[in-house]
């Protein structure tokens, strides 16, 4: 059976082409589209403002989209002018996660016997072989090889785990900037860019649905739901705290089964839903290795 963090990491695939119609939302009126990228950086908010640190997926939801936009300081019909992009992304960082680089495993292994209790309870085993107390000194050092070889084997999978994870997040996505649709590193995305998302699409950050044209994404890596939620663009009065009842966001690593959209980047990188599962993922294997070293403080 898997574990949790196994069925957070799975992928899933495209397996077809729509068979029902949602309602349709064309994309709306909104912005200056003849204006020049110079006009466009004029009216974006100035950083400090809120307009580069992103937007609570709780507070997107209930809002109208062109309030959205006008807080995250972005043209729904041009998006943000690259010069005012590269200032945020200056600001919130990048659009990824940190993974340790890879490692030779007996480096990994031999690096377990640097915790400060493996090393008090390696002198307790020289001790006791100086004291020709070997039964003692044998006992001491089959449980140190055990806990290292467990908390070795623990952060193993921990970091497969997270690698697997970081694969779900697209390696590219297609913006609009300075009134172009571009292609570029998702990694470059920030607060306020505006994504379009196609069949097949990951969805590359936290986002604000303003446009959906039978629109249904997959979100079986947060959810465990194997139907694609059908998404819509109108304000929530009341969202759950659930990913699924949030039916206007589009949420990083999750996939476009069927349809086409448009919406604003509301959180990137760590601060995305995903992220949070991220950091989880990351506490939750220091959380055993301190259990695991309570315990064996605890025998000895």
């Amino acid at each position: 059976m898997k574990t949790n963090y196994e069925k957070l990491a799975t992928q899933v695939h495209y397996q077809g082409s729509p068979t029902r119609q949602n309602a349709q939302h064309s994309l709306p009126e909104v912005g200056g589209g003849g204006a020049s990228d110079s006009e466009n950086d004029s009216e974006v908010l100035p950083l400090g403002q809120g307009a580069a640190e992103g937007m609570r997926t709780e507070e997107a939801c209930q809002l109208p989209f062109e309030e959205v936009a006008d807080r995250l300081g972005t043209d729904l019909r041009r998006g943000l002018s690259w010069h005012e992009a590269h200032r945020r992304l200056l600001t919130v960082g990048a659009n990824e996660f940190e993974v340790r680089q890879e490692e030779p495993l007996c480096k990994k292994y031999l690096d377990q016997f640097k915790n400060p209790l493996i090393v008090l309870l390696l002198a307790s085993a020289v001790v006791s072989v100086c004291m020709q107390q070997f039964d003692d000194a044998f006992s001491i050092t089959a449980a140190i090889i055990i806990v290292v070889t467990v908390a070795f084997v623990q952060e193993y999978r921990s970091e497969k785990s997270l690698e697997e994870l970081n694969k779900l997040v697209p390696p590219a996505c297609h913006c609009l900037r300075g009134g172009q649709a571009e292609t570029f590193l998702a990694k470059n995305l920030v607060p306020g860019d505006i994504v379009i998302l196609n069949v097949g699409d990951r969805v590359p950050a936290d986002i604000r649905l303003f446009s959906a044209v039978d629109l249904m994404i997959d979100e079986s890596s947060f959810t465990g739901e194997t139907e694609p939620a059908a998404k819509v663009t109108s304000p929530l009065e009341k969202a759950g705290n659930g990913i699924a009842s949030k039916r206007n966001l589009a949420f990083m690593g999750t996939l476009v089964r069927y349809g086409n959209g448009r919406g604003i980047v509301i959180n990137t990188g760590e601060k995305s839903e995903f992220g949070d599962i991220f950091k989880m993922m990351q506490a939750e294997e220091v959380r055993f290795n301190f259990a695991l070293n309570k315990r064996l403080l605890q025998n000895f």
